[in-house]
């Protein structure tokens, strides 16, 4: 959620000089090594909070942050059998009917919707069978939320009124809805993700369901499973003479080609941070109340770390002996460091349970190669135009 409020602060907080990372070294050092320098500044800018709520751990300071992403991680953690029993039971077949309809056209907004019901199923139990209307309604809800955030005017004097007025109301109708569903959940003895944040207040709990349920979300998963699905019908990686095809480990191969996909693909095209103290990245000399943007898409393309950077090469990241895990910190696709996105286990989950079912089941062809698609890069990237994929049952 942080990542994709750059333009945002850029238009608020104008009067910052704002320094532009785009070398490996220097994003590196921004996300692990002087994490203590930086804080993101969204709690500046008194027209965000209101959205979310005070309470999010979009607002909070590094220490204070630090401490709720370990209750929040704790309780990703207990609910993850919950999780995978999900993503097997209703994700994967959610999915598999859109690909069983053989040609799919803009393959992107069908994954998406697919994704946003699946949130909505696993945060606020949902069911969009019994409930359909109830679907329909918060995701209308999410989209108008979403929209208010990332339509925000230049000119104070408009906050009130328009897209940005439209967010708080449905803020105001998905908190009353996530609040009725909190208390129905906490009644019956299935092991759910807010059952999980017990050590935290309600009002506190209830904000961070408001950012889980938020329509970015499911559009970052969207992005990156449509690069994922369009690498493999443009490169084929696991076919017969394919680049993963002769890899013994069919984990490590999945995780080598979304690593490959997020380095060329991020969902988020960068960050930023607001220094609070001087500092150095990269040699370079910060001075206190800086903003700092990087950019991920030119990081993960630096020459001094990635040989053939602009080359589409997942066997770059299979570990030089089987077995060993793949070192995912060269990667910044969904930050890093105390601010990495705390779902970061789900979205793996998510990926390789899907990849892993196309790969079994299905042929995969696109109307246009990988390389060639121009992307959309801000707020979410995803493809401009509108691809069609077909799905061929093996």
């Amino acid at each position: 959620m942080a990542i994709i409020l750059i333009l945002t602060l850029a238009k608020w907080q104008s009067r910052l000089q704002t320094i532009w990372l785009t070398s490996h070294r220097a994003v590196t050092e921004l996300l692990y090594e002087r994490t203590e320098c930086f804080e993101p500044g969204y709690e500046a800018l008194n027209i965000l909070p209101p959205l979310f709520g005070s309470s999010a751990i979009l607002f909070q300071s590094n220490d204070r942050a630090s401490k709720l992403r370990r209750l929040l991680m704790q309780a990703f953690h207990s609910s993850s059998s919950r999780f995978n029993h999900m993503l097997s039971d209703q994700l994967l077949p959610l999915l598999q009917s859109t690909f069983d309809e053989g040609r799919v056209c803009d393959i992107y907004q069908r994954v998406k919707r697919a994704l946003m019901v699946f949130s909505l199923q696993f945060y606020l139990d949902v069911d969009p069978n019994q409930d359909p209307e109830l679907v329909e309604t918060l995701i209308n809800l999410s989209i108008e939320h979403w929209h208010g955030i990332i339509s925000l005017p230049n000119n104070m004097r408009f906050v009130p009124f328009g897209a940005y007025k439209n967010a708080l109301n449905a803020k105001d109708k998905l908190v009353e809805i996530i609040e009725r569903k909190v208390r129905q959940t906490n009644s019956n003895s299935e092991l759910h993700l807010v059952d999980a944040l017990k050590d935290l207040p309600e009002n506190v709990a209830i904000e961070h369901m408001l950012v889980f349920i938020c329509a970015l979300i499911p559009k970052a998963l969207a992005s990156y499973l449509t690069s994922t699905i369009l690498a493999l019908s443009s490169y084929k990686p696991f076919s017969p003479g394919g680049c993963l095809a002769s890899h013994p480990n069919e984990s490590e191969a999945i995780e080598a080609l979304t690593c490959e996909v997020a380095r060329l693909y991020p969902p988020f095209i960068g960050g930023r941070r607001v220094s609070n103290s001087p500092c150095e990245l990269d040699g370079y000399s910060i001075a206190a109340d800086q903003a700092v943007v990087y950019m991920s898409h030119f990081a993960q393309r630096d020459p001094d770390v990635f040989s053939r950077p602009n080359e589409f090469d997942p066997t770059r990241w299979l570990p030089i002996e089987s077995g060993k895990r793949i070192d995912k910190s060269k990667l910044f696709a969904f930050g890093g460091g105390i601010r990495e996105c705390i779902g970061r286990q789900f979205i793996d989950g998510i990926m390789h349970k899907v990849i892993s079912m196309l790969n079994s089941k299905y042929s995969i062809s696109s109307s246009i190669h990988l390389s060639e698609i121009n992307y959309k890069w801000l707020p979410v990237s995803r493809p401009i135009e509108k691809v069609t994929v077909t799905f061929e049952r093996i």
